[in-house]
């Protein structure tokens, strides 16, 4: 209870054995007695030898010099005697058991008439002096005659629960000891009440003098680095709901007011809420105050303050780029806006860090729209990282997308794509993050979250919001000279993911695993934090994207999938071409001009039976045949004769790929024999007509071997790498020299 770690033994703080290190003073007998106690089965008795007080003491423990410690302890009358004052002291010693400093409760307990023990306990809080590194604590008790007995249990000794980063002492954050830390400033009163508290067994009760603007304001004014961000806020209790600004006031180092960073919120009745506001200090600043202003709607009226606490802002995504209150929405909501199908409202009814999140309201099914509304700048050619939680109580997905803005903050760039997420689990939080590359011309960013609701009325909750430089989970790359796109995953390995399924997910929504090395790309085992994929086979013209889904072994085995964002590679710029390829061998390709596409047949076996006396006949078939038909292209250099030569000597299935509308889009295609005469005939001339016999296939089976885009004159070429004991350093895989990474 309010100390995170207690520095007396078990005895000493619970006496359930003996009385531990205590000893008594003056005046005063110590003894372990049974039979009442506050805590366990036993408690200290203190028994005064003729009037006056009585003492104990307990023996010294380590501290560490300029830290802050509580110390508190519960008491009981032995018989209903009145006039009894307790009261605690922190002696602080140094290494050579001197004495270098006391410090005394600033408010004694006043024992009632009464046999009860004594809640809250008696208190005492301080900072260590410089020179300490030991302490005792001391309870004393006035107002004694003779014989007469008090109890003593559940003693306390330790550093105080500060509210993490608390740049305020205990006493300031908590009141436990007095309301010292604390200047009713403006059109109240303040005083430290044990009718409501958060954290020990104390608040702050600010009682309006008037109806109207109310100030409390921190007697400490911590010091403040420039270009940090801060966060201040406080634990509140309103009997009505009440306007409440929360202020953080900037000083100079000469203690004068250079600036102001206020938030407004409305609270709930009569329940805790944590009110926050966070900002960077003005250029001069070296000093802040937290200020609390409740806005009183009545003479007397009283609300309640705890957990007071300044601190530099507790960002959960690391490098963030955007301020503090967009991050978490702990102070505000000013840092956001709702764009189409989308209201958007500050709730405590599901957070994900912190307190508070940004609940998101779609009127109708289909995509909404949040989006911050400050700019952020940002540098062309950067990988930028956007993050967002988010939870719903209904099915759907959520999208994360950043806006690109040129250097006048206004003309947009375009968008950077957002991922296609997998959808949700109702009811749980889950977050996406996105890498884009800032395109040229850059200057500024904004993060758009894009829920994607299945219900109208649908409601989604968004925290940790987050815009940060890093490497991205995963590059996607369109190569249309090669007609292929590369997927670079960059978090392969990460929350111990050791085996990985890759598909492209083609304009229809069907699902295809990715041809690999060694076969298809699922469940095979990654080889490394980054893992590179090429698709050969990705259609053209028109947007795909791929879902990959990194398989964690556990316990418990974990499944986390990525849906990339769409991208489109481009048919050949000159419509007459297509694009003929080995699976397999990627690098038996070729860009090929066609003459016309095929004719197709869709042939079929069947028998017809022309019985006697009978119009119609009995005719038995079998299922159609897929259709058949002749390619006629057209090469028109010797390069591209041989290199047509290439792709056809294995007799493989090839793959087909044309751009939309030309009826054989996408295609995998057994060639028959073929016949190529030449054009003109004359052996200068190297074009040739070919005549390719095409069935339509099944997509085959087996990995991948080759590229289509590296040889080993690449690996050669490679400046970085000139030698063979080069290329062992650069490369620690014959596939990572294949895929040049």
């Amino acid at each position: 209870m309010a100390i995170s770690t207690n520095l007396l033994d078990a005895n000493t703080s619970g006496f359930e054995t003996n009385i531990g290190t205590w000893t008594a003073g003056s005046n005063t007998t110590a003894a372990r007695v049974t039979g009442v106690w506050y805590t366990g089965a036993a408690c200290m008795r203190l028994t005064a030898t003729a009037n006056g007080s009585v003492v104990a003491t307990t023996g010294a423990v380590p501290i560490t010099a300029l830290s802050e410690y509580l110390a508190f302890a519960f008491t009981a009358n032995t018989a209903a005697v009145a006039g009894r004052t307790v009261s605690l002291t922190l002696t602080w010693l140094n290494a050579s058991n001197a004495t270098v400093g006391t410090s005394v409760g600033t408010t004694p307990t006043a024992m009632p008439a009464s046999t009860a023990w004594v809640t809250p306990p008696t208190f005492v809080d301080a900072v260590a002096p410089a020179t300490a590194t030991q302490v005792k604590l001391t309870v004393t008790v006035t107002g004694m005659l003779a014989g007469g007995q008090i109890l003593v249990d559940e003693v306390g000794l330790g550093p105080p629960l500060l509210q993490s980063g608390n740049l305020l002492f205990y006493n300031d954050q908590s009141i436990e000891m007095d309301a010292s830390g604390w200047t009713a400033s403006v059109n109240c009163t303040a005083a430290r009440s044990s009718a409501q508290f958060v954290e020990g067994w104390y608040s702050l009760a600010v009682t309006a003098t008037a109806s109207g603007d109310v100030q409390v304001r921190s007697v400490a004014t911590p010091a403040v680095a420039a270009g940090t961000e801060y966060f201040g806020y406080f634990w509140i209790r309103t009997p009505i709901a009440l306007t409440v600004q929360a202020d953080l006031w900037w000083y100079d180092a000469s203690n004068a007011q250079v600036g102001t960073t206020s938030t407004t919120t409305v609270t709930a009745v009569t329940t805790w809420q944590r009110l926050g506001v966070a900002a960077k200090p003005p250029a001069t600043a070296t000093k802040v105050r937290l200020v609390v202003r409740p806005q009183a709607t009545a003479a007397a009226q009283v609300v309640y303050v705890d957990q007071m606490t300044i601190r530099t802002a507790p960002f959960s995504v690391a490098g963030n780029l955007l301020a503090f209150g967009v991050e978490s929405m702990e102070c505000d909501l000013t840092g956001w806006a709702a764009g189409a199908n989308a209201s958007i409202a500050r709730t405590t009814a599901q957070a994900s860090a912190g307190f508070w999140s940004m609940e998101v309201t779609t009127p109708a099914a289909g995509q909404g729209r949040a989006q911050t509304t400050a700019l952020v700048p940002v540098v062309a050619g950067t990988y930028y990282l956007a993050k967002q939680s988010y939870r719903s109580a209904t099915a759907g997905a959520m999208w994360t997308d950043i806006d690109w803005y040129a250097s006048d903050g206004v003309t947009w760039l375009g968008n950077a794509g957002p991922d296609r997420d997998l959808g949700l689990t109702p009811g749980s939080w889950w977050s996406n993050t996105i890498g884009r590359k800032a395109p040229p011309g850059a200057a500024w960013a904004r993060v758009v979250s894009l829920p994607q609701s299945t219900l109208a009325g649908q409601v989604w909750w968004v925290d940790a919001v987050g815009l940060s430089v890093g490497t991205p989970p995963y590059e996607l790359t369109a190569h249309p000279e090669t007609g292929s796109a590369t997927l670079v995953i960059n978090n392969a390995t990460s929350s111990g993911a050791t085996s990985i399924t890759v598909h492209r997910v083609d304009p229809d929504g069907t699902r295809s695993p990715v041809r690999g090395y060694g076969g298809d790309l699922e469940n095979v085992a990654v080889p490394g934090a980054v893992m590179v994929v090429t698709d050969y086979e990705v259609p053209l013209g028109a947007e795909i994207h791929y879902e990959y889904i990194r398989h964690a072994p556990g316990p418990p085995a974990v499944d986390y999938s990525t849906g990339t964002t769409g991208i489109v590679v481009a048919p050949p710029a000159d419509p007459a071409y297509v694009w003929l390829s080995d699976p397999g061998q990627p690098a038996r390709s070729i860009r090929l001009m066609i003459e016309k596409p095929p004719d197709w047949t869709f042939g079929i076996e069947r028998a017809v039976y022309r019985v006697r006396g009978r119009a119609d006949p009995i005719v038995r078939s079998d299922v159609r045949r897929t259709p058949e038909g002749d390619l006629a292209a057209y090469t028109w250099t010797t390069s591209d004769d041989t290199q047509l030569r290439f792709t056809l000597e294995t007799g493989h299935v090839l793959l087909l790929r044309a751009r939309p509308g030309w009826g054989l889009d996408y295609q995998y295609v057994s060639v028959g024999s073929v016949q190529s005469p030449r054009v003109v005939q004359m052996g200068s001339e190297a074009g040739r007509r070919w005549t390719l016999p095409l069935t339509v296939v099944a997509r085959p089976t087996g990995g991948m071997v080759g590229s289509a885009s590296r040889t080993w004159q690449t690996v050669k070429d490679d400046a970085t790498a000139t030698t063979w004991a080069a290329v062992l350093a650069k490369y620690s895989t014959w596939l990572d020299v294949l895929q040049g990474v």
